[in-house]
């Protein structure tokens, strides 16, 4: 069985090891995420980010470069399009 570390001080870039392994195998025999983090000794906010992730700034950069482009809104007619921007400034250059 798991038994909690006394000493509860922040890890640094240990980030709790021996507690994850810990949590991950209790939810993969069943035990609910509540359960496995009061058994484990972490809060249940920590448990669902080791279940589910949390999305760095660069991950979450990435995954934005995977979603397609956003489609341009309709011209109402109240503005130039973009194609008619480039006309003008072609005439203008002239």
């Amino acid at each position: 069985m798991f038994k909690i570390r006394e000493d509860r001080s922040p890890q640094g870039r240990k980030k709790l090891v021996a507690e994850r392994h810990a949590y991950l195998d209790l939810v993969a025999r069943g035990v609910g995420t509540n359960e496995a983090c009061r058994v484990v000794g972490v809060s249940r906010a920590t448990g669902y980010r080791w279940r589910h992730g949390r999305a760095s700034a660069a991950r979450a950069g990435r995954e934005a470069d995977r979603r397609p482009p956003a489609r341009p809104e309709p011209c109402t007619g109240r503005f130039l399009s973009v194609d008619e921007r480039i006309v003008i400034a072609d005439g203008l250059r002239a």
